[in-house]
């Protein structure tokens, strides 16, 4: 989304998606990094199946933010960026349900997909994500790395899997970046 590529920026303004191959190569050249050993949360990889199948790395847990269209046009046009249109908004949800609700059966079906109601306020969310990764946060903890001052802006900090990601952009707070 913040590629200074003139094509990439046109794709993106229109609603459709970044060619796979590209997203796989941008992928691959970024975790390539050490700064990644330790682990890492991907938010929007993969979106289509040739994305699953292709990826980098294998993950270790993949968690869906499950949210109706109706919440997530509403979310996303309160972000008010110049490609957030409902009718950019609304062809991004048809090709999203065309191309990622089958990486969603594919990861449910490897047994590797955690799937949580994503409409419910930001702190609910999270501790249900911790809840069910059977995981403790404590602000300012020494078992963990940093601390959370405000959950919207960084919500989350460091899982004891090594590679995580949201298959989905579902929530306007997460960054499109890598954590």
């Amino acid at each position: 989304r913040n590629s200074t590529d003139p094509e990439i920026q046109k794709v993106v303004a229109s609603g459709a998606l970044v060619p796979d191959t590209f997203t796989i190569k941008l992928l691959a050249d970024e975790l390539d990094s050490p700064r990644y050993e330790d682990g890492f949360i991907i938010d929007g990889v993969p979106r289509t199946i040739y994305q699953a199948q292709n990826l980098p790395f294998e993950p270790d847990i993949v968690i869906y933010l499950a949210v109706r269209d109706s919440e997530n046009i509403k979310r996303l046009l309160l972000r008010k960026r110049a490609d957030d249109t409902e009718e950019v908004i609304k062809k991004r949800l048809f090709i999203y349900h065309k191309e990622t609700t089958p990486v969603l059966d594919f990861y449910r079906a490897g047994g590797k997909l955690l799937e949580i109601n994503g409409e419910p306020p930001v702190e609910v969310i999270f501790k249900d994500i911790l809840q069910k990764l059977n995981l403790k946060w404590e602000v300012g903890s020494e078992n963990v790395e940093g601390e959370i001052v405000d959950v919207r802006k960084n919500p989350i900090s460091h899982f004891g899997a090594k590679r995580v990601y949201f298959p989905t952009s579902n929530f306007p707070f997460l960054k499109h970046d890598y954590y």
